[in-house]
C-alpha cells in the first residue's frame, strides 16, 4: 500500500501532519510556560512590594533598618502564607543580612553580584535564576535618593516544573491522539482520493507493457502493420506520379 507515488504521497503528507501538530504544541507549551512564570513573579513581586511599603514607611521616618523589630515578624508570616517560597530576607546597604525567615543567615553576607545587581537596578525588581530556585528582589531607597539596602525572596521552582510536566504530559497525549485520528483520515482519504487515477494508471503501464519486449524495444502490432502497409503503398504511388509527371514535362521540352 504504501510502495510507489500513492505511497510517497501519503508518507510525506503525514510527516507535514507531525511537524505542523508538533510544532503547535511546542509553541503552546512555551507560551503555556512563559505564562505561568509570569503569573508566579508577579505573585512574589506583589510580597516583595508589601515589604517594602512597609520599609520605606520605617525608613522615611527615620528608623533603620536593624531597629524594625516587628519585620521579623512580618517576614515570618510571609513565608508562612506560601510553601513556595524559600527564604525572605532584608540585607543593608554592605549587603548583610539584617532580617531573615532563616535566623542562621542574619549576620552574613549575600553574594557580591546579588549586591552589585541589587544597586544597578533600583528602580524595579531585579531577579536571579539559581540551580535550587529563582531570587527576586527590590532594592531600599532613601529619600535623597541613596541606597540603604534591600529585600529578597528565593521561591523554588519545583511548582512550576511538576506544572510544567503535567502540560507537558496533556499536551503530548492530545498531540498523539490529534496524529492518530487525523493520520488515519488522511491515509484512507488518500487512498480513495487517489485511487482512480492509480488504477488507470497501472492500466496505461500494463497496455504499454504488452508491446515491449524484455529490451524494451516496442513491439509493432498487426493493425500497426496493416497501417504501415498503406503508408508506403500510398507513397509509392505518390512517387510514381511524380516520376510520370516529370518525364512529361521533359517530353514536352
Amino acid at each position: 500500500m504504501f510502495s510507489g507515488l500513492t505511497g510517497r504521497i501519503i508518507i510525506t503528507v503525514v510527516a507535514v501532519l507531525l511537524c505542523a501538530v508538533g510544532l503547535t504544541s511546542l509553541l503552546g507549551y512555551n507560551k503555556y510556560k512563559l505564562a505561568l512564570a509570569n503569573i508566579v513573579e508577579g505573585r512574589f513581586r506583589f510580597v516583595l512590594g508589601d515589604i517594602k511599603n512597609t520599609l520605606d514607611v520605617s525608613v522615611n521616618l527615620g528608623v533603620a533598618l536593624a531597629d524594625l523589630r516587628n519585620l521579623q515578624e512580618l517576614l515570618d508570616r510571609e513565608k508562612t502564607a506560601d510553601d513556595q517560597i524559600q527564604l525572605i530576607e532584608v540585607f543593608d546597604a554592605d549587603g548583610t543580612v539584617v532580617f531573615s525567615t532563616d535566623r542562621s543567615n542574619v549576620g552574613q553576607v549575600l553574594p557580591e553580584d546579588w549586591v552589585q545587581l541589587a544597586f544597578l537596578t533600583t528602580t524595579e525588581a531585579w531577579k536571579l535564576h539559581e540551580e535550587d530556585g529563582h531570587v527576586i528582589g527590590l532594592t531600599l531607597i532613601s529619600s535623597f535618593g541613596a541606597p540603604l539596602g534591600g529585600v529578597i525572596v528565593s521561591y523554588s521552582h519545583a511548582a512550576i516544573d511538576q506544572k510544567l510536566a503535567q502540560i507537558g504530559l496533556d499536551l503530548g497525549q492530545i498531540t498523539v491522539g490529534v496524529i492518530a485520528g487525523y493520520g488515519i483520515v488522511l491515509v484512507f482519504g488518500l487512498i480513495i482520493v487517489l485511487g482512480r487515477p492509480r488504477r488507470q494508471l497501472e492500466s496505461m503501464r500494463q497496455s504499454i507493457g504488452q508491446f515491449l519486449v524484455p529490451g524494451g524495444v516496442a513491439v509493432p502490432s498487426v493493425t500497426d502493420i496493416d497501417h504501415l502497409k498503406v503508408s508506403v503503398k500510398a507513397a509509392v504511388g505518390a512517387i510514381d506520379e511524380a516520376n510520370r509527371k516529370i518525364q512529361e514535362i521533359d517530353g514536352s521540352t
